[in-house]
């Protein structure tokens, strides 16, 4: 069950922040001399797996380096800056796991440089950022440790990653806008509009509407991992956050299509409708085991007269795909340590796979 696209082209909105449950790195302030305050943080984890349904060539099990990151941040006066580097890989439910190790096409996908840029934040409401930034869209997290499962959604895969570009960011009170124009899919090529807006009243529940989209076209020899449905198309969608007592749930809603392009192959408009819910649980205040889960649908259309000489495809399960997903991650952390076992259960088309990981790491 592998899809065309890579993995790690799943994208990150770090602005609508982490599903609970599971608690990021948690940073150490260094003395940066003239530059005042420093935050560094960072981590590191592996995991084990097992699948049933595996495609050809594929392994039934298996264990492998899942990330390891190190960021250092300058987080207040007038310049700012964020420059986090290393490995990273995203475990799409569904897709065979993907090692972040050295030898692996995963290996510093985006250079060592996950992400790097600099902010001028002249007042306290308004920012500008430029350089290799973190994708708006979406709920969940390209590190792992960002979300209350191991493995991600599929309404995730399809999303733009980190890209290179420009941002603007504005906040006033429980309102925040941010707009960012990159190389969306790793196209090389600067021409990818996206959004967020959050409404947050409260601090138990949140509002948030994202959207993003190829302002022209990008052709087929980009530099990117991505097809020309992904690098020349657009989304909208959105999602609710929620929290009751020890429970969090977020709704995510997300359309996608990519219109007519004969010059790249896309005979007719290809459509994608993905929905989820996220939920996550604390077991009890204080306590150092919670539990995440979610389940998805999605389901793609085209125009089955139209002539396509690239696959109408998002997901790499064929044309016109539809799937229904099941992901539930019991997790223990205490401090710096986690340790988290994810059981998965996806069934696309007429196939059905059954998939474990078992993952541990440390966190700073």
């Amino acid at each position: 069950m592998r899809r065309v696209t890579a993995t790690w082209s799943v994208a990150l909105a770090l602005l609508a922040g982490p599903a609970a449950a599971m608690n990021g790195p948690s940073a150490i302030e260094v003395d940066g001399g003239p530059l005042g305050p420093l935050q560094l943080s960072g981590g590191v984890d592996g995991f084990g797996f097992a699948q049933s349904d595996a495609d050809a060539g594929d392994k039934t099990a298996g264990a492998a380096l899942g990330n390891a990151l190190v960021q250092l941040q300058k987080t207040s006066g007038l310049v700012q800056f964020t420059v986090e580097v290393g490995a990273y890989t995203t475990q799409v439910l569904g897709d065979a796991p993907v090692d972040a190790g050295p030898g692996s096409p995963n290996y510093f996908p985006t250079s060592p440089l996950y992400a790097g840029y600099v902010t001028i934040a002249p007042t306290a409401n308004l920012s500008f950022s430029a350089g290799q930034l973190v994708s708006l869209v979406g709920f969940e997290g390209t590190q792992d440790w960002s979300n209350a499962n191991a493995y991600v959604s599929e309404v995730a895969a399809t999303q733009p990653g980190e890209g290179r570009g420009a941002q603007v960011a504005y906040n006033n009170g429980p309102l925040t806008a941010t707009v960012s124009l990159t190389d969306g899919y790793y196209t090389g090529v600067i021409n990818y509009l996206q959004g967020i807006v959050t409404y947050a009243p409260n601090g138990q529940t949140s509002f948030n509407l994202f959207g993003g989209s190829n302002l022209g076209r990008v052709g087929t020899a980009v530099k990117g991992p991505g097809t020309p449905l992904l690098d020349n198309s657009t989304l909208v969608g959105g999602f609710y956050t929620a929290t009751v007592g020890r429970l969090t749930i977020t709704p995510e809603a997300q359309y996608q299509y990519t219109n007519r392009s004969p010059a790249l192959g896309i005979g007719g408009q290809v459509t994608d409708l993905s929905l989820a819910l996220f939920g996550a649980y604390q077991l009890a205040d204080n306590s150092p085991f919670s539990l995440g889960g979610f389940v998805e649908y999605a389901e793609e259309g085209y125009d089955k007269s139209a002539l396509y000489t690239v696959s109408p495809d998002f997901f790499g399960f064929g044309p016109g795909a539809h799937l229904e997903g099941l992901s539930i991650t019991p997790t223990w952390q205490g401090k710096n340590l986690f340790v988290r076992v994810d059981g998965g259960f996806i069934h696309v088309n007429a196939a059905t796979q059954l998939s474990a990981l078992a993952e541990a790491g440390v966190l700073f």
